[in-house]
This record gives C-alpha cells, structure tokens and sequence, in this order.
C-alpha cells in the first residue's frame, strides 16, 4: 500500500510546483529549486502572519512530513494538514489519509480519504477504492471498490477535459518554473492542489 501512495505524493508534489508557481511567492521558488530550507523559513514566517492559511499550513506539513528542510516530524505535518483540512483543503485531507494509512490507522485513512473523495479528489477516489479492495479500514467490497475506481477514472478524465479545453497559456514563468530534474527527483518522494 505504500508504493502507490509515494508515486501519488510524487505526482501531487510536482502538480503543486507547477500549479502554485505561477504566484509570486518566494518560498515556492525556494521549494522548486530544491531549497527547501529556505522554504520552510519563509513559509513559517508567513504561517506567523496567516496563521488560518490553509495553504501555507499544508505547505508546511508537507515539508514536515518528507523532511524537506526540517526534521520529518509526522505529529507535525498531521498538526498542519489537519489546520488546512479543517478549511476543507482537498491536498491536506488527502495528505492526512496517506499519514494515517502509514501508520496502518485505516479507519482514519478512510475517514479523510472519503472526505476529500466525495469532494471530487480523484486520488482520494482511488485510494478509497484500494481500502474498499483490500479491506482495510473497513469490510472488504469488490463492488464498492469498483464504483470509487470508476468515479476516479471518470474524475480525472473530466478533469483533464476541462484543462484541454482551458485557453493556453503559459503555467509558469520561466523565472519560477521548476526544472525537470527537481520534479523527477520530487517526484520519488514528495502533493497539490
């Protein structure tokens, strides 16, 4: 169960480098080019002035939660995800159900990962669907599990539906936009909007 929630953590991580990068934010640029030290600091420092960012609290738990310019300290990600999940930040419930299904709590993992799938969270979706599948956190449901993984693939093709009919223009700027090897080497260990 674990592999496929560090390939889903890369994939959000490199989705929230691209997708959060366009804003001007200095710890995003930090964040994308592998100075996550410097990250972690500035978004602290801003976490002071909004504390109730539901955004700069599951930044910071994601930094907490990997170990990225910090110690990992899973109480503390929890502690932060659970601030932006409380907002009802989509990324952060679905963080705070991959903690909970590390820590083989599959009832908690249930409870956030339908929270966030029910949302439309095709990942919570399909994480969902795994539970139901292996009977984890709850009655093993063949059928159950069925309907989550066809409401995720159904999901993520609406989603990508809409991007294919969204105007084009440029994500990032060149300035911020993160370099492949930083989002190939997130991408093994690291979530987004």
């Amino acid at each position: 169960m674990q592999g496929w929630t560090t390939r889903r953590l890369g994939a959000m991580t490199a989705a929230l480098m691209l997708c959060l990068a366009c804003r001007a934010d200095p710890g995003l640029d930090a964040f994308a080019a592998g100075e996550y030290e410097q990250a972690y600091q500035l978004w602290s420092e801003q976490l002071d002035l909004s504390p109730a960012s539901p955004e700069l609290n599951y930044r910071l738990g994601l930094l907490y939660d990997k170990g990225l310019g910090t110690a990992e300290d899973s109480t503390r990600a929890t502690v932060h995800y659970l601030n932006a999940a409380d907002q009802g930040y989509l990324p952060a419930m679905f963080k705070l159900g991959a903690i909970m299904a590390r820590q083989e709590n599959y009832k908690q993992a249930l409870k956030w990962w339908r929270q966030a799938a029910e949302a439309g969270l095709p990942e919570a979706q399909y994480n969902l669907g795994t539970l139901y599948l292996e009977g984890k956190g709850v009655k093993a449901d063949v059928v159950v599990a069925g309907q989550w993984f066809k409401k995720a693939a159904r999901t993520a093709m609406e989603k990508l539906g809409q991007l294919k009919k969204a105007p084009s223009k440029p994500l990032v700027s060149d300035q911020a936009a993160p370099s492949a090897k930083n989002i190939k080497r997130e991408a093994g260990s690291g979530a987004g909007k």
